[in-house]
C-alpha cells in the first residue's frame, strides 16, 4: 500500500519565525509600562521561572486555556504550576472564546 504524498512538511524554522512575528505584534499599552518579550524553547514552567528570576521580573502575566476538571487533571496546567512556584506575583488571564491571536 502506498501512502499519499504529504501536503506540507514540518517547518520548525518557519514556525519559529512566525512565533517571533506574532510575539512582536503583541501590543503593550501605557506610558509607564515596561514589557520585555522573549521567545525561549524548553519546558514551559522551568523556562518561565528561569527567565523571571534572571530579569528579575516584577510580574509574570500569562494566559490560560481555562481547563477544568478531568481535562486539567490529565493535561496539567502550566499557569497553575508557575503560580505556585514563582517568586514574584503572577497575573493569569483567561482567553476569551474565539480564534487564537
Amino acid at each position: 500500500m502506498t501512502r499519499p504524498p504529504l501536503s506540507s512538511r514540518p517547518d520548525p524554522d518557519g514556525d519559529l519565525r512566525e512565533a517571533r512575528v506574532r510575539l512582536e505584534r503583541l501590543p503593550v499599552t501605557g506610558e509607564n509600562v515596561r514589557a520585555e518579550r522573549q521567545l525561549v524553547e524548553g519546558d514551559p514552567v522551568s523556562e518561565i521561572l528561569r527567565v523571571a528570576r534572571e530579569m528579575p521580573a516584577d510580574l509574570i502575566v500569562m494566559g490560560t486555556h481555562g481547563r477544568t476538571g478531568l481535562e486539567r487533571l490529565l493535561m496539567g496546567s502550566v499557569a497553575e504550576e508557575v503560580l505556585r512556584k514563582a517568586t514574584c506575583p503572577v497575573l493569569t488571564v483567561k482567553r476569551p472564546p474565539g480564534p487564537a491571536l
